[in-house]
């Protein structure tokens, strides 16, 4: 089995300057001679899973250490889930050979530009706001940790990645997060900023009739009641001025020509970490009731939607595609 640490190692060194953002310097590969020009030498940056042996370090250089071994991760129990938290530290090195002020000028730069790079690469692979991202929260921080007092001074910078995902103990149960919210169908409109829906209250309201000389009444069925409310963040590709596009967010509540607000059918799809990965299916027809958008100083401008459920939901479970 690959280390964990060297799955990053690998990831980092397989994307590094994938889009070609470090001007032609800091290359993972040795020097450019294919033009045999000495001005397109780069500085070589190893990769390593491990920390360098002291005595033996490449003066640039990336380390990722895992602290925790797979499966003894920070856990936290639940009733009927564990929060699991991955922690991994990735160390930039970049040793000055060259004292001089233009020379320690530009290595502050490249240990910059090191730092911005990785953490590209991570925000790629390891962020709840991608498609890859298997993680409902993601902490990174950095800490500064120079050596300068010394004859060839140290440039030190040390990314802490806390990763944190909910499994249930049997991989049964279906999370509630990185779920998806399509209009239509599956292959419909996508609402990619999706925060929070809740699909509640739903059921047939029952009228009771008493019957003399008994206290116990006889129960009829009466029509269905129920509501969906969905919460997003705004972007501007859910947003139209074109009254057709009913899958915009500031049309899906307006009146039709027929008098009427539009029927919207909601799918929402979320998966288990059972093996294979299962996907439950939650279809919801509603009519769309009201709309708000709401602003707090401590989050993102948010649209919320509330429709009427004006048929039963119907729910699915198969393999995940």
């Amino acid at each position: 089995m690959v280390a964990q640490a060297t799955v990053i190692r690998n990831i980092l060194f397989t994307e590094w300057d994938s889009l070609d953002n470090l001007n032609d310097r800091l290359s993972k590969v040795p020097l450019d001679t294919q033009s045999g020009d000495s001005s397109n030498m780069k500085e070589i940056v190893y990769f390593f899973d491990r920390q360098q042996v002291e005595g033996n370090e490449h003066t640039k250089a990336i380390e990722v250490r895992k602290i925790n071994d797979e499966d003894k991760e920070n856990q936290t129990e639940y009733p009927n889930f564990i929060e699991i938290q991955d922690v991994y530290e990735i160390t930039l090195l970049w040793r000055v050979t060259d004292v001089e002020p233009d020379s320690f000028s530009l290595a502050l730069d490249d240990i910059q530009s090191m730092g911005t790079e990785v953490l590209r690469i991570m925000e790629t692979v390891f962020s709840p706001s991608m498609d890859n991202g298997t993680f409902w929260q993601v902490d990174r921080s950095w800490i500064k940790d120079d050596m300068i007092d010394q004859a060839q001074p140290q440039l030190k910078r040390v990314l802490t990645m806390r990763l944190s995902k909910i499994t249930s103990f049997d991989g049964s149960l279906f999370k509630g997060y990185n779920g998806l919210l399509h209009f239509g169908t599956t292959s419909g409109h996508l609402y990619v900023n999706i925060q929070n829906i809740n699909t509640g209250g739903f059921g047939y309201s029952q009228i009771e009739e008493p019957i003399v000389n008994t206290s116990t009444p006889v129960y009829f069925t009466d029509y269905l009641s129920g509501s969906l409310t969905a919460d997003m963040y705004v972007a501007p590709d859910e947003i139209s001025s074109d009254i057709a596009d009913l899958f915009a967010i500031n049309q899906i509540g307006t009146v039709q020509s027929n008098e009427e607000t539009f029927e919207a059918t909601l799918i929402q799809l979320y998966d288990n970490d059972a093996d294979p990965v299962q996907r439950i299916t939650i279809t919801t027809r509603v009519k769309i009731t009201s709309v708000i958008y709401v602003a707090n100083v401590q989050d993102m401008l948010k649209f919320s939607m509330t429709g009427e459920i004006i048929d039963y939901p119907t729910t699915t479970v198969a393999n995940a595609p």
